[in-house]
């Protein structure tokens, strides 16, 4: 079952790279984000699908410069949301706790696996980030919605860029340190 969750998450994430990077049609990539949309929330409830919003807005917007700019291109807002899609669901098909376990450190799939943990701890670092200072944020400003709310959520983002940066720095300096990260 590990092996099999584990092709598939590796599947995934190759067509999320093949989508990404060549010129797919919308048909394929609909296809390709249905496949993903169907893995995703067969194991998501209601609740959690609140984490399509950022993206959907994010392809939304990429559209309206889009059309503003008189170019509008539905294949970069599509593949955006599709990759989006993909990823996720193989981050959740991933087995995590048997990642290092699966692979022998002397084969070839040994430095795949360092890299996909490497990237989960950095994207757990960067979720808990974001949530302590949000949360920090909406203690300090009074109103949600109101004179200084956006300047305050703008030095909240910065901050979180700020730190991200300096958690990378020690850890590529930790990496280097002890040969890995050359």
């Amino acid at each position: 079952m590990t092996a099999a969750r584990f092709t598939a998450a590796l599947a995934l994430l190759a067509l999320a790279v093949v989508a990404a990077a060549s010129r797919v049609s919308v048909a394929a990539l609909l296809a390709t984000a249905g496949l993903a949309v169907h893995l995703f929330w067969s194991r998501c409830s209601l609740r959690r699908l609140r984490i399509l919003a950022p993206i959907l807005s994010f392809a939304i917007l990429l559209a309206l410069i889009q059309w503003l700019a008189d170019q509008l291109s539905p294949e970069l807002p599509l593949k955006t949301v599709a990759v989006f899609l993909l990823v996720s669901a193989a981050t959740r098909l991933l087995p995590w706790a048997q990642l290092l376990t699966a692979a022998p450190p002397r084969s070839r799939l040994f430095p795949l696996a360092l890299f996909l943990l490497f990237l989960r701890h950095f994207a757990l670092i960067l979720e808990h980030e974001t949530r302590r200072l949000l949360v920090a944020r909406s203690l300090a400003v009074r109103k949600r919605h109101g004179p200084g709310s956006f300047t305050s959520l703008c030095w909240a983002m910065a901050s979180l860029f700020r730190r991200s940066l300096t958690r990378a720095e020690r850890f590529y300096a930790a990496q280097t340190l002890r040969g890995l990260g050359e």
